[in-house]
């Protein structure tokens, strides 16, 4: 929105297990159902919160709300997009991560193992366990 209004130049962007396509019908999506992890039931939730009855999925979602849906990623801030390799949205991160590359902004880090909803990940002020830390030295 910055980018689109003219507003504040945002240096960059830094994207932990960003939460970015609301259909939630990505292959790690469905992979991840039932797990007892943050899975697509947990997403579907996640979602309805903002968007309400009958938004989630459908044609009238902005792109500020899930930036999946943008149609021009190019002149936004270098960004860094974190996923984890066994996470419900890996395949959605990814994809965007893809096409930021084509807008020439963005780096993508895969982090293999990794599972969103486990307590392992990044904790922002904290790095405590052996992956917070990697973490942190890559960035």
């Amino acid at each position: 929105m910055a980018r689109d209004r003219n507003g504040l130049a945002i240096l960059a962007q830094l994207l932990l297990s960003p939460m970015l396509h609301d259909r939630n019908d990505s292959p790690s999506a469905q992979q991840t159902r039932g797990l007892g992890i943050w899975d697509s039931s947990s997403n579907k939730t996640g979602w309805h919160a903002p968007l309400g009855d009958g938004i989630r999925g459908g044609p009238d979602v902005s792109s500020y709300a899930a930036p999946s849906r943008a149609a021009n990623l190019s002149g936004l801030p270098s960004t860094f997009v974190d996923v984890g390799s066994a996470e419900t949205f890996r395949d959605e991160d990814v994809a965007y991560a893809n096409r930021m590359w084509q807008a020439g902004v963005t780096k993508l880090r895969a982090s293999p193992r990794w599972v969103r909803g486990t307590g392992g990940g990044f904790k922002p002020g904290r790095p405590r366990g052996s992956r917070s830390c990697a973490l942190t030295r890559s960035r």
